[in-house]
Order: C-alpha cells, then structure tokens, then sequence
C-alpha cells in the first residue's frame, strides 16, 4: 500500500507541475538536443575505430591474430580467443570505463560458435519495456580488416553510448554491437546475429519503438571526400516517417551531410527486425554508390571517411532523442479528456487474443494403401509414395507436389507432422500461394527447414525474380513427431510456426503476388527418406496480426486516466520540493562522474536525508483512481477522449486534509558523493603492472609491457603490447673447439675482428628478432696451403692476406650477437609461454547421437597458434564401453598421419578429459580430432555442421593412417583438445671436437665478418700431423683447415605470405558451352563490384567439377614474388554469387603448375547464394596435395581454373573477384 500511495503522490506532484507550468506560459523548455549532438567527439570515433582494425581485424569468428598493413599478412601476434571474441571484450571494457554498471551490459553468445551480441541498456522512465535501438555490426569478413565495413558504424554507436549515458531517458535505449553480420559468406545464415538478438528480445516480450542501424557510414558519396551523404533505407509506412526526421534534423541542427532514400534495400542487421514486423531504419552513408576497397584487404582506417562518419552518428542522435520526445504513437503529449471521477471506469484498449495455430484442420492423413499417393496430389507426386498411413520420400533433387482440390485466400496457412527427420536433410519446405498446382512457375512462398543446418528459412520464387530469400535465417531445431507450420497474410507477412509455437515473421512485400491466394503443397530438396504425417491447411479465419509483430507501446491514456478534479490539487510545497530534488542530483551525477570517467568509473551514491514533501492538502475528490500500468501488448491508438481502464477495487483511494510526507525510493533523490570508487577495468591479454613491475621474459613474438606508473582504467591491450626492453636471454652453440696440444700463434689481424680463443662462454642477449636458425655442421675441407710452411720444431708465424681461406678461420659474429665457444654444449629447449588454449568444440551441443560404435568419426578443426597437446576432452551424454580420443594432421582435406592419443579409458556422463599418451608439439593449420568408441550405446552431443569422415574400424590402439573408405559428412561433437602455449624443443647438439693426433698446431685467424657470412657453426677438428717444412711445394705436406661452409643453404626466412593477388589475364576453356564467362570476364581482376558472368552455365545437369558438360575457365598472371622458400599453403579467395540457389550452384577450383597441362584435385565451395558472398579454399597449411617450388608460381606456370557446376544448364554465375595468396617459410 505504501507504494501505490507514494504512486498516487507523485502522480498528483507531477500533474500539478504540468498546470504550474501550462498556467505560467512563458517557459519553454530548451532543445536538449545541440547539446548532445556537440558533444559527439571526432577524436573517440578515430581511435575506437583504429583499434578494432588493427588490434582486432577482421574480426572474425575463425581468425586469431589481426592483419598488417593493407594487403591481409597476419601479424606475429597469437590471441588466445577469437578477434571477434577479443573485440567483443574490448567493447565491453569500453562501456565499463564510461561507467555503466556490469549489470547493464549484456554478452549474448550466439549458437555456432559465431560470436557474442554486445550490448548496454538504459532503462526508460515512462516506457521502460519498449525500446530504441542504436546498433552496428562489430564483425568483418575474413578476407578483410573492417575498416569502413564496420568499424565506422561501430564506433559511432560506441560514442553514442558515451554521450548518453547520462540522458533523462523515457523510453529505454540500447547501445547493441551485433556480431555474426557478415556470417553468411560462409553459412548462408544471413544477419544471423541481429536476427538472434531480435528473436531473443521478442520472446522476453519487449518491444521495439524504433532500431537505428548503421553500416559502412565512412564512405561517401564519392571520391571527393567532401562529397558527404546518408542514404537512409526503410521499410514500412512508420520507418519512412522516421527516415523524414533524418532528412529535417540536417536543417534543425545544422548538421551538414546530403541525404537519400530508399525503400526496402537495406543489405544490413536492419532485415533482421523487419522480418520480424518491427520498425527499423538503415544509415549507409555512400554504399550505394561508392563503396572502394569492400569486403577487401584495403579496407583499414585510411579507408574511413570519418567526418561522414561524424555526421551520420550527430544525425542518429537527434533523431534518437526526437524519437524518445514522443508518446504513444508520433505525439510528444497525448491528448487527455477525463471522463470526472468513476468507481467503475472502462478500457476501450482491450486486447484481442491472438488466433492460434493452426486454425484450419488436417485435409490428408494420408491414411490409405501403400502406393501412389493419389490424385488429389499433383506435381512431382513420382518421388513420394504413402507406406504405413504415411508419406515417404524416396528420391533425391527438388520433390515439389501441390494439394490440387482447391485455391485458398489471401489469408492462408499450411501444416505438416514431421515423422522422420533426415539428419543431412537439405530442405524439408511447405508451400504457400503457389500460382499454379504443377510446379514453381509462375511463383509460390517456400518456408523451409534445414536440417543439415538447423535453420528456417522463407524464400520466394517469381518468373522474373528467380529465388529470392527474404530476409535471415532463424536458428531452430525440429526433431521427429514436431509440427511445422506457416502462414501468408494478404498484406505480406508470413509467419513461421513448431508446435504451435510462433519462431517469427518475415516481410515477402517485395514478392509480387503477397496479397494474392493460391495452393498450398510440400517441397523437398535432397531429403530422401524423410517420412511426413497430417498434412492440413487452407484459408484461416479472421483474427488480428500475431502478437509478437505488434511493436507500439500502449498509449498513455490507457495506462492512467486521472479525471480533472484531481489535477487541481497544487500545494505549495509541491512546487519547491520536487524542482530542489531534481536540481541537486542530476547535474552533479553528471558532472562529478562523466569528466573523470577514466579515474573515477564508479561513484558512491548516497540517499539525501530530506524526504520529499508530497502534501496533498486541499484534496477534495475522494474516488482518484491509482495510476496502474497496463503492459503494452498491442498496437493502440489514443482518440481524443479515451475512456477510463477499470481497475481492481483496491483502485481507489481516499485523499484527506493532512499532507503525507513520503520518503521517495532512493533512485529519485540519490547525489554522488565527493569520493568516487575508483574501478580498474579488467585486461583481456595481459596484465596491469603494479607499483612494482615485474619483467617477465616471454618469447619474440609476445613481450611484456611494463610501466612504472601503473593506469587506474585499463583497455584491453591484447595489440599493443609491444615493449622489446627485455630481450630473451639464448645461449648459441659454439663455433669452434680446437684444443691443441700446442699454442696457437695469433697472427695479428684487423681491430675489428672480436675472435678470442677462451674456453669461457660469454651468454650474449640477441634481440628479438634474430633468428639464429642455422644448425648444419659445416664440412672441414681440408685446402691444399698457398705459401705457409711450417717446421717440424717450431710454428711459423704467418701474416695471412685478408682474401686467403686456407687457414681454419673463426669467423665472428656481429657485435650484438658474438660470443665464446665451450668445449661441450648442453641441448636447450627452446621458450615456452605460460598458460593453455583450445582447438576444436568446447561448448556442451544440443544434438544428441549413439550408434557410433567400432568407428573412428574424424572432425575438422583449425589450430590458430603452436603449442604442445597435452589433453584431450569429449562429452558423452550416455556412458556405455570404453572410448579413445586422438588427433590426426590434414593430407588433403582429410585425416593424415596420427599425431597423439590417449590410452583407451572408461567414459562418464559429461566432460571427459585424458592426458594423451605422448605430448607432441603442433604447429598452427587444420586437424583432425578423432574419437573411437567400443559400442553403440555411447551417446554424445553434437551439432550438424562442420565437416567429418567416419571409418570402420574395430575398436582398439588408433592406427597410425585411418584404413579403407570414409564416408563423409556435415556435424561435429563436443570435442576438443589443450594445448600449452610455446615453440617448438629444439636441441642443440653436442659439439665433441675430433681428439688431435700427432702435434698440430692450427693459427687462428680472426677475419672481418665480411669474408665469411656465417652466423653459428660447429666446425669438426680434422688434425693430422705437422707437415715438415721443406723447399719442395707444399702440396704434399700441407697444413689441414677448417674451413666453414655458409650456412645459406640451412637457414630458416620467416614465415610469411604473398597477400591476396589479383590476375591479369584469363581464357576460357573447353567444357560445356565453351564460353566461360563469356560477359566481361576481366571484372573478376579486382573486387570493385564489377561482374563477370557465366550465363546458363553448362550443358547438362552433372555436379561433378570434372564432367566434360561444364563451363571453365582458367585465370592467372598473377605476378607473384616469393623469396627461395618452402611453400606451405595456398589460399584461393572468390567473391561469388549464383542468379538461384536452386539446383545448388557450386564453383569448384584447380590449380595448375605447368601452365595449364596438370591440374590438382578441385576444391569445392559451399552452395552460393544470391548476394555477392566471399568463399575462401585452401589455407595457409594446405598444399592442395602437392609439393610446391618458388618456379611453379611464376606466370608462365600458375594457372587458377574455376569450374561452375550446377543440377541445371540455366544458371548464371557472377564472379567480382578470384584472388590468390600463398605462405612460406
């Protein structure tokens, strides 16, 4: 009770302050908005930006270290957790250091292992279930740093954050960063974060006033840079009239930038909240028209226009708080006629409960003989037949069948039971609206499940359109016995159902027959044997549009009706009490705590001790309603004189003479105190120094930072820890041991020789960077001597000319790296770093699966970094027998050579961890992790993609190579393995000096380092006896020396790669139709958005890469340069799309050496998609199965041939780009 009198109170406070001012007139409140828009700070948009490029591009789920420079070579830094996952730290570090509280930011994994949603939310004061969105793809592709693509609408979220935070907010805002955006270039998983986070939002029953989107916002409009603009994309009616408030806050504000439109062409997380009826607008800057560098290796800071970048955050901001000035609807105020006062008011906003699914009932249980399935059925009805009252499919390839008996309305629905799911199923779809009952032609609505992909689709088909997918796909699993369900309204929403159960809604406006009626039917793609039961549908009944597509708050009217009488009431004490409260703990929260956001994160705040007076003294009415929030779950719209809700009679309330003071909740009186708490955010890579550093020596490629004065706010530093004050002690082998029985006579040489001949090893710190790799034993050749003679009684001591090499030379090294040898060396291990990471699947999968026994089931995985396996780690949901874990290298894209595994063990239920048998050191590249399990009973947990090869193979020790056959497939479980961080043990070998016979004496000759390049050698003493010394030429008795070999032949480059490379020449070949890409196929030289096209591709439907029936074409010239190396990857990169993705387009990929007469085995890209997607075949490891020299890259030799293949001659393929890079070392 005392809350809603303190309720009742405040009401009556606020209202009487509204007529206080109404009555006075003559105050306007100032536009709050100049004030904000100046606060937006070129400066934080350069350097938020610049750090996710450098530290953290491309941030992509697969990738572990960032680029440098311009042309994609990775840098020598290993994170130890994803770029996208380090970017995703970063940004949460950000918005702690502005001093948001950890329990307002949000870290939302997404299933696939695809990354984390980042988001901070303020919570609104009049509307805080509805929301105003200001987001921005954080990821890139991989083939790219992410500069403008999107760094640029990145950064500008992440100032609006700052700026913000402290703005009296009525409806609630988030700040979101959305990864996973770019996640279809491999899945097809189209806006797969956005679309999860919405998805999530929804089912937590928020709402959505508005989304503000902004994407690749640093280009402009072309290449002058002062050519700036905003074309804002929309959607519906209310997103255009958002799109007009861009378009007047230019000349509001002042904010200088051109400005476009354009309606439902927005290619960015923006699809994601229309597909599910929600109101959202796009900010894409120039895309449209000038967008260089895209989806490229060039797309770093420099390409980043950052005053338009400036321009469109100012214009997102205003238009944010003027969407926040708003009530219900587009009105600032609502308009409020009180009916007087009423014990029983009434609600005109009375919610209409939803229509459930499904409305219509089942027209074919197909309970009848096995056979044909009947001839109310028309289509592709050969591939499926009815077995035990069900219906089965029995062949592969499109299975499109149609229910003939009748049309249905523009309001239409359709609904199947899923028997039997197959788990590499390609489509399992329900049809709507089709126009025609014998095939796709003239158009129809597709809803699809993917079981191979775990995902639900909606596509539509139109003779002029071909396929076209609307909008993203959404993450689901259906499993045997669910109910798969859709419908199509007439003004273009189709809504996908399980088990009644509504998954979200897509916009198919752009599908010319959306408002039209039509048949329904079945189609399958590739889903042989899947078993269907209950088929039903047809025109539904009337009802209101599903619940989770309405997106308007309720108004405030229907909330809280206070009749007239009541807004009299207006004590003094009201108007002196509540402007004090406000005037003392707004400006000072906001200017103790924002200006020294970086020393003071977190203020303590204190309760002021003055409760606020809410006297209530000439209250006359004694049937005031209590303000009772009604939950908005509908779209209203308030009228001019709305009605009173009725409420519960706990309702009323009577008012009397005596003023209540009320102490209000702490929320609305609290002050900072004059002591902030100071908080140190935490670092994602490495450690803060404290008042007393500690050095610790870490290998080359990681050094520490230290610094005597430590920060209180520290940012990640996973890329800028870069000190190389403490270098690694190494210890080199020796360069020479001779121990003769005799002194060696010194010949007097040049003073900048540094040789000594002690037997005391002085430990010499090289930098970093050195690379003392040489370790081949020089051959001691013994050199016939020029015109040093010796006697048998006493050496001679001879002044050896600079140029002569007979005598055994000690070649010193360079002053920073010299040093003296000992007589024996001690092995080292070469550095190791502290701590362990990962490589494959740690997450606990949903997918359960058994049946697996007496099979080695092999899953690819990618080891970013070297390191020493030490464990490894399965989850087993079902304990049965004995299992074995191990891992196998990559031969050609699948298992290779046994690297390490564990001895066989007994499992139990959840995580299982084994040390391996034998720890090895594994360098970065692809593997293969393996399990081996005694019995069908085991069940584990996995997940239907990824890429695996299962072997028979009876259960016992892992052979060293898998035997026979695999059998492949999409899926991967819950299994991976620990490594420990470091370099490869290397041993130094013993240097044991051949004993000297007889007395030989050698001279020592120190020479300058340039008649000898040799960094480290371990010569071998060759002594024989002392010639005598005689008139004769000394051919005969000659003084033996050691002379050392260069090392040329034994030192190791490092590793490094080519960048992507683009051709210049090309030439179709033989195959198919014989044209190639027959339009413009010097467009695919560069990634400029330019096309080359193969039109109807092929001349029959085989999808073989090597059948004679398909078009080809080779390009090359691509000027590569490497340095004599070993070659140890390479990389084929395509920017690709299909004009369908029906009858699964491909491109398959070969590689020749010799100009075009050999060819490696083709690699195979995934099915393309319709939009421009990059694909990537091959690594930085994988040889593509062949042995390759520096001369087999050179233009004359290299040749790329690309094979389009499809289950049809009609398709159309485009190619922007095809673009090589190779690594070596």
């Amino acid at each position: 009770m005392l809350a809603k009198r303190i309720h009742f109170s405040l009401t009556i406070l606020l209202g009487s302050l509204i007529l206080i001012v109404l009555s006075v007139g003559t105050t306007t409140a100032a536009d709050p908005i100049p004030d904000y828009i100046a606060q937006v700070n070129a400066t934080n948009l350069t350097n938020v930006a610049s750090d996710l490029v450098t530290q953290f591009g491309p941030r992509h789920w697969n990738t572990y270290s960032p680029y440098v420079g311009s042309n994609c070579a990775w840098s020598n830094i290993a994170y130890p957790k994803s770029n996208v996952d380090m970017a995703a730290d970063y940004i949460k570090a950000r918005f702690e250091a502005m001093g948001y509280p950890s329990s307002a930011i949000t870290m939302e994994t997404l299933p696939r292992n695809a990354g984390r949603n980042v988001y901070v939310t303020k919570v609104g004061s009049a509307y805080p279930n509805v929301y105003i969105d200001f987001g921005a793809h954080y990821d890139s592709v991989p083939g790219g740093p992410g500069g403008s693509d999107n760094a640029s609408g990145s950064t500008a979220v992440i100032e609006l954050a700052r700026v913000l935070k402290d703005y009296p907010n009525r409806y609630s805002m988030r700040f979101i960063l959305y990864a996973a955006e770019e996640y279809d270039i491999q899945y097809g998983a189209t806006y797969f974060g956005s679309n999860y986070y919405v998805q999530q939002a929804l089912a937590r029953g928020e709402q959505f006033k508005a989304a503000l989107v902004m994407d690749h916002i640093g280009w402009q409009n072309s290449a002058d840079p002062n050519d700036l603009v905003n074309e804002i994309s929309y959607g519906d009616a209310e997103s255009q009239r958002i799109a007009g408030i861009f378009n007047q806050v230019r000349s509001d504000y002042g904010i200088n930038i051109g400005f476009r439109t354009d309606n439902w062409l927005s290619n960015s997380d923006t699809v994601s909240y229309w597909n599910f009826g929600q109101v959202s607008v796009q900010s894409e800057g120039g895309w449209r028209t000038y967008r260089p560098n895209y989806h490229n290796c060039g797309d770093t800071v420099s390409n980043i226009n950052f005053t338009n970048v400036l321009r469109i955050a100012q214009q997102n901001l205003a238009v944010g708080l003027k969407l926040d000035a708003e009530g219900s609807g587009a009105t600032s105020t609502p308009t409020r006629t009180p009916t007087g006062p009423s014990a029983t008011p009434t609600n005109t906003n009375t919610p209409v409960p939803p229509l459930s699914f499904p409305s219509t009932g089942v027209i074919d249980a197909f309970n009848r003989a096995n056979g044909a399935i009947g001839t109310s059925w028309s289509g592709r009805t050969s591939g499926y037949s009815i077995a035990s009252n069900q219906l089965r499919l029995n062949s592969q390839g499109e299975q499109d069948i149609y229910w003939n008996a009748t049309t249905y309305g523009a309001d239409q629905e359709v609904h199947v039971t899923l028997t039997t799911i197959p788990s590499n199923g390609t489509e399992m779809g329900l049809v709507l609206k089709s126009q025609s009952n014998t095939g796709v032609n003239p158009g129809l609505i597709e809803v699809l499940y993917k079981p191979v992909n775990k995902e639900v689709q909606v596509w539509t088909f139109q003779s002029a359109q071909s396929w076209v997918q609307r909008g993203g796909g959404i993450p689901v699993t259906f499993v045997n016995g669910d109910q798969f369900g859709a419908r199509a309204r007439a003004n273009g929403q189709v809504e996908v159902y399980r088990n009644s159960t509504l998954l979200g809604t897509f916009n198919v406006t752009g599908w010319p027959n959306y408002s039209q009626g039509g048949y329904i039917g079945l189609f399958m793609y590739d889903s042989n044997s899947a078993v269907l039961d209950n088929f039903g549908g047809g025109t539904m009944g009337s009802s209101p549009t599903a619940t989770s597509t309405a997106i308007s708050p309720t108004p405030t009217n229907t909330a809280t009706n206070t009749p007239t009488n009541t807004a009299t009431n207006t004590p003094t004490s009201t108007r002196t009490n509540t402007p004090t409260s406000t005037r003392t703990n707004t400006p000072t929260s906001t200017r103790t705590n924002t200006p020294t956001n970086t020393a003071t994160n977190t203020p303590t705040n204190t309760l002021t001790s003055t409760p606020t007076n809410t006297a209530t003294a000439t209250v006359t009415a004694t049937n005031t309603p209590t303000n009772t929030s009604v939950p908005p779950t509908a779209t209203e719209t308030s009228t001019a004189t709305p009605t009173n809700t009725s409420l519960p009679p706990t309702a009323t309330e009577t008012s009397t003479a005596t003023p209540t003071n009320t102490s209000l909740p702490p929320t609305a009186t609290q002050t900072s105190t004059a002591t902030p708490t100071n908080t140190s955010v935490p670092p994602t890579a490495t450690e803060t120094s404290t008042a007393t550093p500690t050095n610790t020596s870490l290998p080359p490629t990681a050094t520490n930072t230290s610094t005597a004065t430590p920060t209180n706010t520290s940012l990640p530093p996973t890329a800028t820890n870069t000190s190389t004050n403490t270098p690694t002690n190494t210890s080199l082998p020796p360069t020479a041991t001779n121990t003769s029985t005799n002194t060696p006579t010194n010949t007097p040489v040049p003073p900048t020789a540094t040789n000594t001949s002690t037997n005391t090893p002085t430990n010499t710190s090289l930098p970093p960077t050195a690379t003392n790799t040489s370790t081949a034993t020089p051959t001691n050749t013994s050199a016939p001597p020029t015109a040093t003679e010796t006697s048998t009684a006493t050496p001679t001591n001879t002044s050896v000319p600079p140029t002569a090499t007979n005598t055994p030379t000690n070649t010193s090294l360079p002053p920073t790296a010299t040093y003296t040898p000992t007589a024996t060396n001690t092995p080292t291990t070469g550095p190791t770093t502290p701590g362990t990471f990962t490589m494959g699947e740690t997450n606990i999968l949903s997918g359960d699966d058994s049946g697996n026994g007496n099979l080695i089931i092999a899953q690819q995985t990618n080891l970013p970094q070297s390191g020493a396996i030490q464990s490894l780690s399965f989850y087993v949901g079902t304990a049965s027998g004995r299992l074995r874990l191990g891992v196998y290298n990559n031969a050609s894209g699948r298992p290779g050579t046994l690297m390490a595994q564990t001895a066989e063990f007994t499992p139990t239920v959840g995580w299982n961890t084994q040390n391996v048998i034998t720890p090895v050191h594994l360098t970065a590249g692809t593997y293969w992790l393996v399990f081996l399990a005694e019995n069908n009973s085991l069940h584990m947990r996995v997940q239907q993609t990824g890429t695996a090869w299962d072997y028979s193979y009876a259960f016992g020790a892992l052979p060293n190579t898998i035997p026979g056959s695999p059998a492949s497939g999409n899926y991967h479980f819950s299994l991976y393995a620990t490594l420990t961080e470091g370099a490869a043990p290397t041993s130094t070998p013993t240097n044991t000096p051949a004993p000297p016979t007889a007395t030989h004496t050698p001279t020592n000759t120190s020479v300058p380092s340039t008649a000898t390049n040799t960094p480290i050698n371990t010569p071998t003493n060759a002594a024989t006896a002392t010639p005598t010394n005689t008139s004769e030429p000394p051919t005969a008795t000659s003084t033996p020396t050691n002379t050392l070999v260069p090392p040329t032949a034994t030192n190791t480059p490092a590793v490094g790669n080519t960048g992507w490379l683009s051709p210049s020449a090309d030439q179709a070949q033989t195959g198919g139709d014989g044209n190639g890409y027959q339009g413009n196929p010097a467009n695919a030289y560069a990634s400029d958005g330019l096309l080359a096209v193969d039109t109807n591709s092929g001349t029959n439907t085989s999808t073989s890469c090597t059948s004679t029936g398909k078009d080809k074409h080779n390009f090359y010239n691509y000027n590569i340069s490497i340095p004599d190396a070993t070659i140890d990857g390479v990389e084929v990169q395509l920017d690709a799309r299909a004009d369908s993705t029906s009858r699964t387009p491909q491109i398959c990929v070969q590689l020749s050496w010799d100009g075009g007469a050999t060819w490696t085995s083709a690699k195979t890209t995934p099915r393309l998609i319709t939009s421009i997607a990059t694909y990537s075949l091959g690594s930085a490891s994988d040889n593509w199965g062949r042995t390759w020299t520096t001369n087999d890259f050179l233009n004359a030799n290299f040749r790329v041939r690309v094979i389009d293949i499809a289950s049809s001659a009609s398709r159309d393929f485009s190619l922007d780009w095809i673009a090589v890079r190779i690594t070596y070392h």
